[in-house]
């Protein structure tokens, strides 16, 4: 049997048969690749179509955000194929299909792009290492952070005379491309912070917003924005527990 990878839209890649295909033959070795990477398919939820010619491999989380991390993979028609052994699946009678060498590999037919915002699923704050963790749906791309578009606030409506806010000046973000953000608070935000006496001093008075304009994903989509009046509460949160320290004095013996 023959089979050629006809669609991969956001969560699934599509493979069609040119017969019946015995959808729980399907092992995993199924390769989404380009000349200079590849993933290997695994896991996920697989289906099947109703004329039974074709295996759908919902992917798993991680292998869509393994795949949107690498600008270099399926990005475009140009740099999405399927290669696959001929193990992979096998059709209605027990045939195996015909291998796809990574060499041959085919191109994908129907491409659908990432089109979705990413959304905040937690945040943490961390008060002694002055680090604000965002935890997004999908991979984000850290170049594009906007700290300003960011609001710390005491209560979880932040248009209440009685809440405290501090929206961000900068920050630093560290690690690498994924669905964590590690914003590291320059200095003046968290004196800034700090001395509001109502803000951030327990989880129970740490909430967040942001505009849409936070960050993107790899695909360039905003984030979906979360609203000053409806502020999410911080998911850990870890008090400062740090003495200060003093850093310099003055003495002036004229007076």
């Amino acid at each position: 049997d023959t089979v050629s990878p006809s669609t991969l839209q956001q969560e699934e890649v599509l493979l069609q048969g040119a017969s019946v295909l015995e959808s729980t033959s399907f092992n995993g070795t199924a390769n989404i690749t380009t000349v200079s990477t590849s993933l290997r398919v695994t896991g996920g939820h697989i289906s099947q179509r109703v004329d039974k010619t074709a295996i759908v491999v919902t992917l798993s989380a991680d292998q869509l955000n393994s795949i949107k991390e690498n600008r270099d993979l399926c990005t475009s028609p140009r740099n999405c194929f399927v290669s696959l052994t001929n193990s992979t699946v096998e059709d209605i009678a027990g045939n195996n299909v015909h291998t796809i060498h990574p060499h041959t590999a085919q191109q994908v037919s129907l491409l659908t792009n990432d089109t979705t915002s990413p959304r905040l699923v937690r945040w943490n704050l961390n008060m002694n290492e002055s680090i604000l963790e965002v935890v997004f749906s999908e991979s984000v791309d850290l170049s594009t952070v906007n700290p300003p578009a960011f609001t710390l606030q005491s209560t979880t409506n932040a248009t209440n005379t009685q809440a405290g806010s501090i929206t961000l000046s900068g920050g630093v973000a560290l690690g690498s491309n994924g669905v964590t953000l590690r914003l590291r608070l320059i200095p003046f935000d968290m004196n800034s912070i700090k001395s509001l006496s109502s803000l951030a001093t327990s989880r129970h008075n740490s909430y967040i917003s942001f505009t849409n304009q936070a960050i993107h994903d790899m695909s360039g989509n905003l984030a979906a924005a979360i609203s000053a009046q409806s502020g999410w509460s911080v998911s850990l949160y870890t008090q400062d527990s740090i003495h200060p320290q003093l850093l310099t004095y003055n003495l002036d013996l004229d007076r």
